[in-house]
């Protein structure tokens, strides 16, 4: 019983078992992120403010085209 669920749960106990791969540009990714806070707070930020301007603007397109005078 133990030892299914630890097989089940990939638990290792400090014996060095088989390690999961990650993708290796990851590490890169997450430590450039970590090294420039402020840089990816700011490009994050912008992001998102485009994709809001995008959806109110053809929000306000759609408004348009309905209104009929």
């Amino acid at each position: 019983m133990e030892y299914t669920k630890d097989m089940i749960l990939r638990v290792n106990y400090g014996q060095g078992g088989k390690q999961r791969k990650i993708w290796k540009g990851f590490y890169k990714i997450s430590s450039v992120i970590k090294n420039h806070k402020i840089m990816t707070a700011v490009v994050s930020i912008t992001l998102m403010l485009m994709v809001l301007d995008i959806m109110l603007v053809t929000s306000f397109v759609q408004v348009l085209s309905t209104v009929s005078f």
